[in-house]
């Protein structure tokens, strides 16, 4: 059984911790983080052991889940790839492309697994919309508009804004079920109450004709995680939140020209309600089984690279209020 570890145990951190110590698979042998009392009640609540010295924790695990800031990613996932541990870092998996990349070359190198935490993929809506895309039943995605705003901050992000927060949810989602890369990207919005920017219209274009436009704001009043994809064959509707996918075609029938005011369409709508699952087990499940059967993660170092380079060209086109190419 492998022994896993989580460093940091911030919001996202506990949550981690929290999904591990429940898992039958696995052993929680402990939490990482420097505020020794946090450390501790976070590692009481879950039962597991509280390390506040780096060298001692990695000593003790297998495996590791990364749940710190941004800016420390790539320190921290390399140290952790050094001592020999198989590691899943939280989205994004750095500040940028270069140290993506040199986490992505080191952990190919040491052959070890390297999974990024785009927790999106492992939602139940996701998986079926990839499955049903898969067998031809939609045809083929020309355009997207998603929606994911919102949400309790609680001025928990301070390291990066809104399109590395929550876009790059969407850029990966964007490249997962259109299966091409972004060529290029605009990014239209402003910051109200952040110190970065926090309300963003996040535009792109991929490399097989398909285009995305999503809206991403830490801002209104409600959490909205919604995604549609307007198919050759068919216009299908996720939600992320309530887990469910409704797929709806429709035919014209004859209609009078002088009155068109009234077009009669024959509808077909089915709502598919899916099993509700928690994403980040299924994530961290998926993280384990990478490891015990020597196979690549659902999503990969290369594609929180591919994200990041995505993310970093959407931020240059905010900030230059201009699209620009990805490269």
């Amino acid at each position: 059984m492998l022994k896993i570890g989580v460093i940091g145990t911030g919001a996202m951190g506990q949550n981690h911790a929290r999904v591990c110590s429940n898992l039958i698979d696995c052993e929680l042998a402990g939490v990482f983080d420097l505020d020794k009392a946090v450390c501790k009640q976070i590692a009481t609540q879950v039962g597991t052991n509280p390390f506040t010295d780096f060298t001692k924790f990695l000593d003790a695990v297998d495996a590791v889940t990364i749940a710190t800031p941004t800016v420390t990613h790539h320190k921290v996932a390399k140290q952790a790839l050094e001592a020999g541990k198989h590691v899943m870092v939280e989205k994004p998996i750095c500040s940028d492309a270069t140290q993506a990349q040199d986490l992505c070359d080191f952990a190919k190198q040491l052959g070890l697994t390297l999974a990024v935490g785009h927790i999106e993929r492992h939602n139940p809506v996701v998986t079926f919309t990839k499955q049903m895309l898969a067998n031809g039943r939609c045809g083929k995605i020309l355009s997207m508009s998603g929606k994911r705003v919102g949400g309790p901050v609680m001025n928990r992000i301070r390291d990066v804004g809104v399109i590395l927060d929550l876009g790059i949810h969407e850029i990966d989602i964007g490249r997962y079920l259109t299966g091409a890369e972004v060529e290029s990207v605009g990014a239209f919005g402003g910051s109200h109450t952040h110190a970065f920017e926090d309300y963003v219209t996040l535009a792109m274009k991929f490399s097989n004709g398909a285009c995305s436009n999503v809206e991403i704001n830490w801002l209104t009043p409600m959490k909205i995680r919604k995604l549609d994809l307007t198919c050759s064959n068919a216009f299908v509707e996720l939600n992320y939140i309530n887990q469910r996918v409704s797929v709806s075609s429709a035919q014209p029938q004859e209609y009078d020209v002088a009155n068109l005011f009234y077009e009669p369409w024959e509808y077909n709508t089915n709502v598919i309600p899916m099993k509700k699952q928690e994403p980040l087990k299924l994530e961290i499940k998926d993280f384990l089984d990478a490891i015990n059967q020597k196979r690549a993660p659902l999503v990969t170092g290369e594609d929180g690279l591919a994200a990041i380079k995505v993310a970093s060209a959407a931020v240059q086109a905010y900030k230059e209020r201009r699209i620009v190419d990805v490269v």
